[in-house]
């Protein structure tokens, strides 16, 4: 026999849809194994999780570098580099600090074509003092502290 298909939700509030749908959801069969739960459930003993061999799993290579150096920025010389920094006022350091951006253009290929839509979608132009810096530091999978001025 088959069961009647449900027709999805078609209601102005979805959260309001969705509690008519469970309460009237037909009651779970009764002789299932799960225990009806008495008293306050965070006073309960936690089971522990049975132990996993790592070893026999196969991870997917976690990727951790996202940013790919626009030509312009990788054409730069290091007294490039460095009077961008000055202009900026930016003050970076550590071993193999990603080189600033000047442009949001310069972060298309590592941002993708939807968040540089809504950049652009909103009026910004180009990033500003921390952005230049701090944006492609991230995306290659570098830990970043910044201070700067809020302006406010």
């Amino acid at each position: 026999s088959t069961e009647p298909v449900e027709e999805p939700l078609q209601g102005a509030d979805p959260v309001a849809d969705y509690f008519e749908a469970y309460t009237n959801a037909a009651p779970m069969a009764e002789g299932n194994d799960e225990e009806e739960e008495v008293g306050d459930r965070r006073n309960k003993a936690i089971e522990p999780l049975p132990p996993i061999d790592h070893m026999l799993i196969q991870y997917n290579v976690v990727k951790f570098e996202f940013y790919k150096q626009h030509p312009e920025v990788e054409a730069l010389n290091d007294e490039g580099v460095k009077a961008l920094r000055t202009e900026l006022r930016i003050s970076a350091t550590g071993s193999n600090v990603p080189r600033p951006v000047a442009s949001f253009a310069h972060l298309a290929e590592s941002l993708g074509r939807e968040l540089m839509t809504g950049i652009r979608q909103h009026g910004y132009h180009q990033p500003t003092a921390i952005q230049t810096q701090a944006i492609p530091a991230a995306l290659s999978g570098r830990d970043v502290i910044g201070i700067a001025e809020t302006g406010s």
